[in-house]
Formats: structure tokens, sequence, C-alpha cells
């Protein structure tokens, strides 16, 4: 079965409080027999994404995989044009918020 596993990373930069760190979130399609191995899957290749880097401004970056979201599993045995891959309820507030733009201002 194929599973869309959802994994939060966080960009870490040096003497930038916590509050001000960017996230990013991925949706990566992993196939796993269980919602479990696809889960491992997940935090193995999150491990495996981790890097760092100096940005353009001086400032050291280091992009850490924080967790596991959740895992979907998908539904069809064939992926192909028009699968669903995910879906999910939002309340007005959440919607509101992923419709809010930021910018990422250098320090």
């Amino acid at each position: 079965m194929w599973y869309a596993v959802n994994l939060l990373f966080e960009g870490v930069h040096q003497g930038q409080p916590a509050s001000e760190n960017l996230w990013e979130e991925r949706l990566v399609l992993f196939q796993a027999d269980s919602e479990e191995a696809a889960c491992r899957q997940g935090e193995s290749f999150g491990q495996a994404e981790e890097h760092e880097y100096d940005s353009a401004t001086g400032e050291h970056v280091r992009w850490q995989f924080r967790r596991i979201e959740r895992a979907f599993p998908i539904e069809s045995l064939v992926l192909g044009n028009k699968t669903e891959l995910f879906s999910r309820f939002l309340r007005a507030g959440e919607v509101e918020s992923m419709s809010t733009s930021f910018q990422v201002t250098p320090t």
C-alpha cells in the first residue's frame, strides 16, 4: 500500500529565538505494508534530509527533522492521473493561517 507521510523540519538559525524559526512541511510518498512501516521509512528519510549551510547573510542555518506529523493511506492501488494523495478537513482559522503569506526578514 502507498502512504503519504507528512514530515516536519525546522530551520534553526544561530542566535535567533526558536519562535522565529521557519518550518517546512513535506508530504512524501512511501510504499509500505503498514502505517507504522511507512512512518519508519519517513523517519529514516527525514533524518537523512537534515543539512546545514551558511546563508547569503552569513547566518549558519541547520535544517533539522523534527517529527512525522501523520501518515495518510492512499486508497488507490494504482497511482496515476487524478489519484487523490491527500485530503483533510480544516477549520476556518486553519484556512486563514494557511492563506496568510509571510516574509522572511534577514537579521
